[in-house]
């Protein structure tokens, strides 16, 4: 697993495990931490093993920056579902 400067990455199988680590600036995203975030999800997509992505702050975080993970997440588990009734597995 690649080192990130923003974000933590944690693999325990069936699930991975972003942190989000700009406790200074109340994990705000900004465009490093995402091209980070962007760059793990499309790492762990690549990988066969994880199952389920869980996106957490460090420690608090912005009630605004809440919402844009849940939609994030939300967009995720939709892609996710329909490539998986195109492509099920044997």
């Amino acid at each position: 697993m690649k080192a990130y400067k923003n974000i933590i990455v944690e693999k325990e199988w069936p699930a991975a495990t972003i942190t989000l680590n700009r406790p200074e600036a109340n994990n705000q995203i900004d465009m490093p931490m995402m091209e980070d975030w962007i760059d793990a999800l499309r790492e762990l997509d690549a990988q066969d093993d994880v199952r389920a992505i869980i996106i957490k702050p460090y420690r608090r975080i912005n009630p605004f920056i809440l919402q844009i993970i849940m939609v994030v997440s939300i967009i995720i588990a939709f892609i996710t579902s329909y490539y998986a009734n195109l492509y099920p597995l044997p």
